[in-house]
């Protein structure tokens, strides 16, 4: 049995990364291959459970502190004395910890450090970047293995030349593509239990965060609707900006037509229920929404921070700073559209194929053992 231990900030359901590596979870060998988590943060949604059906272990520590160094030396200096025999490899998604990591990996004798890299910035918070920026020095020599969720995300923290030369290893954010695959009598509940009948529905799903830039996405709503009636805003997701959220859909005069509905463990079923995708955000690493969405045959309007990898030809790319009328004419050239794209071809092609992805992630970590 192989074990590997992910290195994550939670197991948090709203967790865009922790979403990916369920994703993968999901499909190992579980005679071959099994992960555990260690994280810093508990969750009241997370995936706990599932991890522990699925034969995985989850370990709480604080969150490293260099307010509470020696603390934090001590809480992980035990937790690595107690359980590094177990695991072949440490894959590590907060990696501005690396050199932290990096000591106990050599101390217990634990072979190989993967750094998996799934944005295309340090951090929202000015402070933060400038930290992680710092702590991500010499990231290249530290770790073993270099991982990426896009090539875009591969080359801001690895650099371009380490990419083309292959020494990183592009793991995309593959999904169960059958899962995403429309529906139209699903649709047709979801719409009906929603109230969404006869709308024209525009969706988004992410965590309320700066990242994501859902001020901006309620002021091109707002233009939609002096052009469309009837349209309704079906925003998934929760987090801190949740407050300034809601103030600004009353702000906007949008009350009765935008729709929050938190945290969900349904996305397939919303994305079947919407006509057309919408994510504006700063940055991201590759968002694996927009690649459910066109699994589910959506057209997605997308801000051009976001990697052109995502594009599986179902996605319109716009300037943040082109206004909100241009990106609302764009949202609405998908009314009365009544069916849907297959993307599935593609996605498959592009590597976005849970059970092509998976095979390639547990060969890569079979390798590891033998080295």
């Amino acid at each position: 049995m192989i074990r590997v231990l992910h290195v994550v900030a939670s197991t948090s359901q709203s967790s865009g990364v922790m979403n990916c590596v369920m994703n993968y979870y999901r499909f190992l060998d579980k005679e071959k291959i099994q992960f555990d988590f260690l994280c810093f943060k508990k969750i009241d949604l997370n995936f706990n459970s599932e991890i522990s059906c699925l034969g995985g272990n989850i370990f709480c520590v604080n969150k490293p502190s260099i307010k509470n160094l020696f603390r934090t030396y001590r809480e992980f200096d035990s937790f690595f004395s107690n359980n590094a025999a177990k695991y072949i490899a440490v894959h590590l998604h907060e990696v501005y910890l690396v050199h932290f990591i990096k000591h106990f990996c050599k101390k217990y004798n634990i072979k190989h450090l993967i750094t998996h890299v799934h944005t295309t910035k340090y951090s929202d918070n000015p402070k933060n970047a400038l930290r992680n920026r710092i702590m991500c020095l010499g990231l290249n020599d530290v770790a073993t293995d270099l991982f990426a969720c896009s090539k875009a995300a591969g080359e801001f923290y690895y650099g371009k030349k380490a990419v083309e030369s292959g020494l990183v290893k592009v793991i995309y954010n593959a999904i169960d593509l059958e899962k995403y695959k429309f529906n139209k009598s699903i649709r047709n509940k979801v719409r009906k239990e929603l109230n969404l009948e006869n709308k024209f529905v525009v969706g988004h799903i992410g965590r309320m965060a700066p990242q994501k830039n859902q001020l901006f996405l309620l002021r091109v709503f707002a233009e939609v609707k002096k052009e469309k009636k009837d349209a309704v805003l079906l925003m998934v997701g929760d987090g801190p900006l949740r407050s300034e959220i809601e103030n600004e859909i009353l702000k906007l005069g949008l009350t009765d037509s935008v729709i929050l509905l938190g945290v969900r463990n349904d996305v397939p079923n919303l994305l079947m229920a919407m006509d057309v995708f919408v994510l504006p955000s700063f940055y991201e690493g590759l968002p694996v929404v927009c690649v459910e969405a066109q699994a589910c045959g959506l057209k997605c309007v997308l801000s051009n921070s976001i990697t052109r990898e995502t594009d599986m030809g179902g996605s319109n790319y716009l300037s943040l700073k082109d206004s909100y009328k241009k990106w609302a004419s764009i949202i609405l050239q998908n009314v009365g559209k009544i069916y849907r794209e297959d993307y599935i071809g593609n996605l498959i092609k592009n590597g976005y194929s849970i059970k092509i992805g998976v095979e390639t992630l547990q060969n890569y970590y079979i390798k590891l053992k033998r080295l």
